[in-house]
């Protein structure tokens, strides 16, 4: 169970259409919002919140939230064999993505020259697919199956939100797959769920020695986080960083947060989900043989929920 603090500055000269609590009613766009200081919870059954005050000078939003399954440290359990599985999924997606770059650059395989190629590879090496793989692939780039990325947006058990990411030949391919595991996981294809969803690059850090989460949110915001949050299991009392970035600046941000002393220990590209979905033991229980199910596709590349 994981609670995770994050810090937000929200200048009330900038047009902010309205700020969303769980118990609070979006309102037409303004010129200027007032900053509104509040406590949310999110328990595994039920959502409440309260709003402590609103206060007219302050610039600030201090949010403490629980989300046990929004990100992959809070969703895998980091063995050696989740690592593993994980990697060769990311192998098989770069490999693809290589392949593409190349092809669009008329059979250019040079990252030096062919720009797509080498922000590729940075953003791979960022997520622990090593240097050596990556040039394998360049190397058999011409000879590899061609093949297709896919998103299936799908309700799950409890109507769960689920994205699921496919590569493969073809979606004639992905359809008879998750046909038969969403028949049997009481689940169904609904347009509209990635909607749910943003795409963004998470990074999971330790916290240097001697520095406070004030420190880490200005290093992060220093070097092009979008947001930087605490983490920390209830069960160990141990503390990490998640620094959220846009997946373009994975490479970069983390790059930058090694010259700055953090120890990375994960670093990945996912959905995060902006609505949280509460599920009741039965449902929780089918969700996870079901995810279990996806991930032991070869086809499947990654599994993001909104499930707390």
């Amino acid at each position: 169970m994981w609670w995770k603090t994050k810090l937000l500055a929200l200048p009330s000269a900038r047009g902010v259409g309205a700020i969303f609590f769980s118990n609070v009613t979006p309102t037409s766009s303004s010129k200027s919002v007032q900053p509104i200081i509040s406590f949310e919870r999110i328990p595994l059954l039920g959502l409440h919140s309260a709003v402590l005050g609103v206060r007219p000078l302050p610039q600030v939003l201090f949010n403490q939230v629980r989300y046990a399954g929004h990100n992959k440290w809070s969703n895998i359990k980091h063995t050696k064999g989740a690592r593993d599985l994980r990697l060769a999924k990311l192998f098989g997606l770069y490999g693809h993505k290589i392949r593409v770059a190349i092809k669009e650059s008329g059979g250019n395989t040079n990252p030096e020259t062919n720009y797509n190629l080498k922000k590729l590879f940075a953003e791979a090496l960022a997520q622990q697919v090593p240097k050596a793989t990556l040039e394998k692939i360049v190397k058999g780039a011409k000879t590899a199956t061609e093949l297709s990325e896919f998103l299936y947006e799908v309700r799950g058990p409890g109507r769960v939100a689920i994205l699921v990411e496919l590569l493969a030949k073809n979606k004639a391919m992905c359809d008879i797959m998750m046909a038969t595991i969403l028949r049997k996981h009481a689940s169904s294809q609904e347009r509209g769920v990635v909607n749910m969803f943003q795409r963004k690059g998470v990074i999971i850090s330790d916290i240097k020695s001697g520095t406070t989460f004030d420190d880490a949110e200005s290093d992060g915001i220093e070097v092009g986080a979008e947001e930087v949050n605490l983490l920390e299991d209830d069960e160990t009392n141990h503390k990490n960083l998640e620094f959220i970035v846009d997946p373009y600046d994975l490479a970069v941000v983390k790059g930058e947060l090694v010259k700055a002393g953090y120890t990375c220990q994960d670093a990945n590209i996912s959905y995060i989900p902006t609505v949280i979905a509460d599920l009741n033991p039965i449902e929780r229980n089918m969700l996870e043989k079901m995810l279990v199910k996806l991930n032991e596709e070869d086809i499947v590349t990654a599994v993001h929920t909104n499930a707390s």
